[in-house]
């Protein structure tokens, strides 16, 4: 909330020269066509999409909109935010956790490689399935590449410690050698 009242005191102090400036001018259609669709709720709408954020902000400043209003919408905004981010997290701590209760070799064991190359795999076929509708995202695309080293690595270190460990859990994962 800090960076967006920055942003609006900007819009609000240099409102005269902000119109002058590049960013403004190139952000300015698509954030009027935003403040267009939902009115004084584009600050909750702009968070969530990339490139807005801070030049809706910057935006209001200009527009003089009051700034108690400005930041009970901003508050509003970011509470959603958090919501959805703890939500998130609960939901998906749930799979790593039956995951680690699959794969663990005794009760406190949260960190063996057989748990690892789980959670990685997981991972790794949550990213390939994203790549069959986004085939394009490479920079998700390096991220997979590192994760697959990376449970490669730990194959190893297992194969080499113990081979009877290493091949039941390749079985159980279903990893080719």
């Amino acid at each position: 909330m800090v960076g967006d009242s920055f942003g609006y005191l900007v819009g609000r102090i240099f409102h005269e020269n902000a119109k002058d400036y590049r960013f403004y001018q190139v952000a300015q259609p698509r954030v009027e066509k935003i403040i267009d669709k939902f009115g004084g709720a584009a600050i909750v709408v702009s968070k969530y999409i990339y490139g807005i954020r801070v030049a809706m902000c910057v935006f209001y400043g200009v527009g003089k909109m009051p700034f108690p209003r400005f930041l009970g919408l901003s508050a509003l905004s970011c509470g959603i935010w958090v919501t959805l981010l703890a939500g998130a997290g609960y939901f998906f701590s749930g799979a790593i956790t039956s995951l680690i209760g699959d794969y663990k070799k005794h009760d406190k064991d949260t960190g063996s490689p057989e748990v690892q190359v789980a959670i990685l795999s997981e991972r790794i076929n949550y990213l390939t399935e994203h790549f069959k509708t986004h085939a394009k995202d490479h920079h998700s695309r390096r991220g997979l590449l590192m994760l697959v080293g990376k449970r490669r690595r730990l194959l190893d270190y297992l194969k080499g410690k113990d081979a009877h460990r290493y091949s039941d859990l390749i079985k159980r994962l279903n990893i080719r050698k």
